[in-house]
């Protein structure tokens, strides 16, 4: 019989045992021939396209912590790179702590300032790590997914997609009505997952570790959409928003990592105690009302 292998294994046979450092193993670092990573199989997409939000170990990450597998659930990015920079430009040398990473298309459009420059290069180091990464459900409509469509409508911006989601869940039919008729269809076909959320995105917003997108009133905070290609952008705009951006992504993906790794630490870290968690907490009964206001970050 086949050992089912679990983070744990990964961490110890790794990372030494170091759970701390989980929550920074970015799959790129696969291709990176100076790291004890290099050509790790646990960082690549076995017989399928590669995606770091797709490698074996964040798809063993999701089911452990949230019971959740491929091919009915698909691992999502939520702050990306391209959003708020553009594409980035690589070199296929190493070159230093990010690698790859030579700058991006809002380098060659605007003169940021080496602080922001900095800050920039450590993100596309940083946001492909298990704190980003949330699994979806991943049924089609036409070809598109959830996460494929978010992309479109919403430039990825992770904000809006989720200010969608509550309206869906809690939002009357004449709400409802009032969202883009192709997401309605993707929540409906994917209606086996959000049916355990219906009235109740709050629930939604615990079990995931998404508390980082709420204000303090249970709102969620809505990034102003800054786009590079905008002509009518000042450089002064950008660069303010470009910092917000990254205060907002970076204190996410640090505090989601954490609770990630705590949550594996409790679960029991093997096959057996996959998704227990998780299911806990889907069958756990709440009154109606019962919210708590959620306090601003994580």
């Amino acid at each position: 019989m086949t050992k089912i292998r679990c983070v744990a294994d990964f961490v110890e046979e790794c990372l030494g045992g170091a759970w701390e450092e989980l929550g920074k193993v970015n799959p790129m670092l696969s291709y990176d021939p100076r790291t004890p990573l290099a050509d790790c199989d646990w960082l690549k997409c076995q017989g399928r396209s590669f995606d770091c939000d797709d490698v074996e170990l964040a798809r063993t990450v999701y089911r452990e912590v949230w019971g959740l597998e491929a091919p009915e659930f698909r691992g999502d990015t939520m702050n990306s790179f391209r959003t708020m920079f553009g594409r980035e430009r690589i070199t296929h040398e190493v070159v230093d702590v990010s690698w790859a990473y030579i700058g991006s298309a809002a380098d060659r459009r605007f003169d940021l300032p080496p602080d922001l420059l900095d800050r920039i290069r450590l993100f596309w180091v940083n946001y492909h790590t298990i704190g980003n990464f949330l699994p979806l459900p991943n049924k089609k409509v036409n070809g598109v997914t959830l996460n494929t469509y978010r992309a479109g409508i919403w430039k990825d911006y992770f904000p809006s997609f989720l200010q969608a989601v509550r309206r869906y869940l809690e939002g009357n039919s004449l709400s409802v009505a009032k969202l883009p008729e192709e997401f309605v269809r993707l929540m409906e076909a994917n209606a086996f997952f959000w049916k355990n959320y219906r009235g109740r995105f709050s629930k939604y917003v615990r079990d995931f570790f998404l508390e980082g997108y709420l204000d303090r009133r249970g709102e969620v905070v809505e990034l102003p959409r800054i786009y590079w290609w905008d002509k009518s952008l000042t450089r002064e705009a950008y660069v303010a928003a470009a910092n917000r951006y990254l205060d907002f992504a970076n204190r996410i993906i640090k505090g989601r990592a954490d609770r990630i790794v705590c949550s594996l630490l409790d679960v029991g870290l093997g096959a057996e105690g996959t998704g227990k968690r998780f299911r806990s907490l889907m069958e756990r009964s709440e009154k109606p009302g019962s919210d708590p206001i959620f306090e601003e970050g994580i």
